[in-house]
Protein backbone atom coordinates (compact mmCIF):
# COMPACT_ATOMS: atom_id res chain seq x y z
CA UNK A 1 0.00 0.00 0.00
CA UNK A 2 2.63 2.37 0.94
CA UNK A 3 4.77 1.82 -2.52
CA UNK A 4 0.80 2.47 -4.20
CA UNK A 5 0.18 5.64 -2.27
CA UNK A 6 4.27 6.68 -3.75
CA UNK A 7 3.25 5.67 -7.32
CA UNK A 8 0.35 7.53 -7.01
CA UNK A 9 2.21 11.32 -6.17
CA UNK A 10 4.64 10.68 -8.75
CA UNK A 11 2.40 10.42 -11.19
CA UNK A 12 0.13 13.29 -9.81
CA UNK A 13 3.54 15.11 -9.30
CA UNK A 14 4.36 14.71 -13.15
CA UNK A 15 0.85 15.92 -14.29
CA UNK A 16 0.88 19.25 -12.20
CA UNK A 17 4.35 19.89 -13.58
CA UNK A 18 3.20 19.40 -16.92
CA UNK A 19 0.12 21.16 -16.42
CA UNK A 20 2.69 24.08 -15.24
CA UNK A 21 4.73 24.46 -18.20
CA UNK A 22 3.53 27.69 -20.17
CA UNK A 23 3.05 28.89 -23.03
CA UNK A 24 2.63 25.60 -24.71
CA UNK A 25 2.59 26.39 -28.44
CA UNK A 26 1.01 23.14 -29.99
CA UNK A 27 -1.72 23.91 -32.43
CA UNK A 28 -4.03 23.35 -29.40
CA UNK A 29 -2.70 20.12 -28.13
CA UNK A 30 -0.29 20.20 -24.97
CA UNK A 31 2.68 17.80 -24.75
CA UNK A 32 2.02 14.16 -23.07
CA UNK A 33 4.84 12.47 -20.78
CA UNK A 34 5.88 8.78 -20.69
CA UNK A 35 7.74 8.07 -17.68
CA UNK A 36 9.84 5.30 -16.17
CA UNK A 37 11.24 5.30 -12.11
CA UNK A 38 12.90 2.38 -10.45
CA UNK A 39 13.31 2.87 -6.55
CA UNK A 40 15.49 0.62 -4.88
CA UNK A 41 15.41 -0.92 -1.29
CA UNK A 42 17.83 -3.01 0.62
CA UNK A 43 15.42 -5.49 2.50
CA UNK A 44 15.94 -9.06 3.86
CA UNK A 45 14.46 -11.91 2.63
CA UNK A 46 12.62 -12.96 5.74
CA UNK A 47 10.98 -9.59 6.16
CA UNK A 48 11.00 -9.42 2.03
CA UNK A 49 8.50 -12.32 1.91
CA UNK A 50 6.33 -11.59 4.99
CA UNK A 51 4.70 -8.79 3.38
CA UNK A 52 1.07 -9.11 1.82
CA UNK A 53 2.24 -8.66 -1.59
CA UNK A 54 4.79 -11.32 -1.23
CA UNK A 55 3.37 -13.59 -3.73
CA UNK A 56 3.08 -10.77 -6.70
CA UNK A 57 7.11 -10.26 -6.29
CA UNK A 58 8.55 -10.55 -9.71
CA UNK A 59 11.59 -13.18 -8.99
CA UNK A 60 14.35 -14.41 -11.75
CA UNK A 61 15.71 -16.94 -8.65
CA UNK A 62 14.24 -19.99 -7.60
CA UNK A 63 16.71 -19.75 -4.34
CA UNK A 64 14.72 -16.65 -2.64
CA UNK A 65 17.27 -16.45 0.12
CA UNK A 66 19.42 -14.76 -2.42
CA UNK A 67 17.36 -12.07 -3.01
CA UNK A 68 18.98 -9.10 -0.93
CA UNK A 69 17.19 -6.18 -2.53
CA UNK A 70 14.16 -5.14 -4.17
CA UNK A 71 13.42 -2.55 -7.28
CA UNK A 72 9.78 -1.05 -7.47
CA UNK A 73 9.81 0.12 -10.98
CA UNK A 74 6.95 2.46 -12.31
CA UNK A 75 6.34 3.14 -15.95
CA UNK A 76 3.67 4.08 -18.79
CA UNK A 77 3.80 4.65 -22.24
CA UNK A 78 6.08 3.64 -24.46
CA UNK A 79 9.46 3.26 -21.74
CA UNK A 80 10.46 -0.01 -20.98
CA UNK A 81 12.62 -1.61 -18.87
CA UNK A 82 14.75 -4.80 -19.22
CA UNK A 83 17.03 -6.67 -16.79
CA UNK A 84 19.73 -9.12 -17.47
CA UNK A 85 20.01 -11.74 -15.26
CA UNK A 86 22.17 -14.84 -15.42
CA UNK A 87 22.65 -13.51 -18.64
CA UNK A 88 19.25 -13.79 -20.21
CA UNK A 89 16.82 -10.46 -20.45
CA UNK A 90 14.14 -9.87 -18.76
CA UNK A 91 11.35 -7.20 -19.70
CA UNK A 92 9.91 -5.56 -15.64
CA UNK A 93 7.57 -3.24 -17.36
CA UNK A 94 4.41 -3.01 -19.83
CA UNK A 95 4.49 -1.41 -22.77
CA UNK A 96 1.29 0.64 -23.15
CA UNK A 97 0.32 1.64 -26.73
CA UNK A 98 -2.48 0.84 -28.90
CA UNK A 99 -1.07 -2.57 -30.07
CA UNK A 100 -2.10 -4.27 -26.86
CA UNK A 101 -5.51 -5.24 -27.07
CA UNK A 102 -6.51 -4.51 -23.47
CA UNK A 103 -5.36 -0.74 -23.60
CA UNK A 104 -7.29 -0.22 -26.41
CA UNK A 105 -10.38 -1.33 -24.94
CA UNK A 106 -9.67 0.28 -22.41
CA UNK A 107 -9.14 3.43 -24.27
CA UNK A 108 -12.60 2.92 -26.41
CA UNK A 109 -14.27 2.16 -23.31
CA UNK A 110 -13.04 5.66 -22.07
CA UNK A 111 -14.58 7.78 -25.38
CA UNK A 112 -11.28 7.40 -27.32
CA UNK A 113 -10.93 6.56 -30.30
CA UNK A 114 -8.32 4.31 -31.94
CA UNK A 115 -7.35 4.60 -35.82
CA UNK A 116 -6.65 1.88 -38.41
CA UNK A 117 -3.20 3.41 -37.87
CA UNK A 118 -3.04 2.54 -33.87
CA UNK A 119 -3.10 6.71 -33.04
CA UNK A 120 -5.72 7.45 -30.14
CA UNK A 121 -7.77 10.11 -30.99
CA UNK A 122 -5.42 10.98 -34.20
CA UNK A 123 -2.60 12.00 -31.96
CA UNK A 124 -0.23 9.01 -30.55
CA UNK A 125 -0.03 5.29 -29.62
CA UNK A 126 0.61 5.99 -26.21
CA UNK A 127 -2.39 4.86 -23.84
CA UNK A 128 -1.10 5.46 -20.28
CA UNK A 129 0.59 9.01 -20.24
CA UNK A 130 0.97 12.07 -18.23
CA UNK A 131 -0.51 15.83 -19.62
CA UNK A 132 -2.37 16.36 -22.50
CA UNK A 133 -4.07 19.12 -20.91
CA UNK A 134 -5.29 21.41 -23.89
CA UNK A 135 -6.90 18.67 -25.36
CA UNK A 136 -9.90 17.45 -22.80
CA UNK A 137 -11.11 14.61 -25.19
CA UNK A 138 -7.52 13.00 -25.39
CA UNK A 139 -6.50 13.63 -21.99
CA UNK A 140 -9.79 11.64 -20.98
CA UNK A 141 -9.05 8.80 -23.19
CA UNK A 142 -5.15 8.15 -21.84
CA UNK A 143 -4.88 6.96 -18.14
CA UNK A 144 -2.81 8.09 -15.94
CA UNK A 145 -2.23 5.35 -14.16
CA UNK A 146 0.96 3.30 -14.20
CA UNK A 147 2.15 -0.15 -14.28
CA UNK A 148 3.78 -0.96 -11.25
CA UNK A 149 5.99 -3.98 -10.49
CA UNK A 150 8.38 -5.21 -7.80
CA UNK A 151 11.35 -6.76 -8.67
CA UNK A 152 13.42 -9.22 -6.72
CA UNK A 153 17.33 -8.71 -6.62
CA UNK A 154 20.51 -10.86 -6.12
CA UNK A 155 23.54 -11.17 -7.08
CA UNK A 156 22.43 -13.00 -10.66
CA UNK A 157 21.13 -9.26 -11.54
CA UNK A 158 23.83 -7.84 -13.86
CA UNK A 159 22.77 -5.04 -15.34
CA UNK A 160 19.45 -2.19 -16.17
CA UNK A 161 18.35 -1.16 -19.51
CA UNK A 162 15.42 1.65 -19.40
CA UNK A 163 14.57 3.37 -22.85
CA UNK A 164 12.15 3.85 -25.41
CA UNK A 165 10.71 0.80 -26.71
CA UNK A 166 12.26 1.77 -30.44
CA UNK A 167 15.39 2.04 -29.03
CA UNK A 168 15.49 -1.85 -27.28
CA UNK A 169 13.36 -3.43 -30.31
CA UNK A 170 16.06 -2.01 -33.55
CA UNK A 171 19.84 -1.81 -30.94
CA UNK A 172 21.72 -4.71 -29.67
CA UNK A 173 21.44 -3.94 -26.10
CA UNK A 174 19.57 -7.12 -25.17
CA UNK A 175 21.35 -9.25 -27.41
CA UNK A 176 18.44 -10.11 -29.46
Amino acid sequence: KQWYQRRVAITAGIDRDLKRLNPEVSEGRWSGCMGVVCLFQDISPSALFAQPEADAILKFSENTDSINSVMHVVNFGSLQGHICSSGESHGITRLHTTQDRFEKRRVQDRGGVVTSGGLVNSVTTVTRAAGFHGDSKLRNAISRNPFFQTVGLSDDEEFLILGLIILLEHGDALGS
